[in-house]
């Protein structure tokens, strides 16, 4: 799998995720302060996986750039 596919998978995956935990939280029977605070809680951990997810795709790109000189 080349970088620009490996990269496009995992911006879809976090998306999904992302999209999926807020509809998940929308639909549930909770107030309105509370569904904001989990909504804001889920999205900083999406955030910060995807980022992470970003990274090491980054990091394999370069060991494998390495590789190949």
């Amino acid at each position: 799998m080349d970088k620009e596919k490996l990269a496009s998978f995992g911006i879809g995956i976090g998306t999904g995720l992302l999209i999926g935990g807020i509809l998940g939280i929308l639909y549930a029977p909770k107030s309105g302060k509370e569904t904001r605070t989990i909504i804001r809680d889920k999205a900083v951990k999406v955030k910060d996986k995807v980022a992470g997810d970003i990274r090491a795709i980054r990091n394999k790109a370069r060991i494998d750039d390495l590789k190949q000189s």
